[in-house]
């Protein structure tokens, strides 16, 4: 496990990504990962406000648990951001979601 800590909202923002692609292709890893998603999709999903959402994001940004797509690969006017399953395997709370 990392040495850094990982709050519940990071638990739970982080979590829709890899359901995201476990929905969408059956798998969260490394060769099937199909977690796209932004702060929009988030925000529906969990009734943050767009700003907290930001927040959450850019924290999981900066511990390489998401990582930006810098474009939409849905065709959405705000980038992506996608899951890094190898990074969820360095953090108990998060490593029995990577398939």
């Amino acid at each position: 496990m990392k040495n850094e800590t990982i709050t519940s909202l990071e638990v739970k923002v982080a979590t829709l990504f890899a359901n995201t692609s476990t929905d969408i292709c059956g798998e969260f890893n490394e060769d099937n990962n199909l977690s796209y998603m932004n702060a929009r999709d988030i925000a529906d999903e969990t009734g943050m406000s767009l700003q907290a959402v930001g927040g959450v994001m850019a924290s999981l940004s900066n511990k390489s648990i998401i990582v930006d797509t810098e474009e939409s690969t849905r065709g959405v006017s705000i980038n992506d951001f996608i899951g890094s399953p190898e990074v969820f395997t360095d953090y108990d709370e998060l490593k029995h979601l990577a398939t």
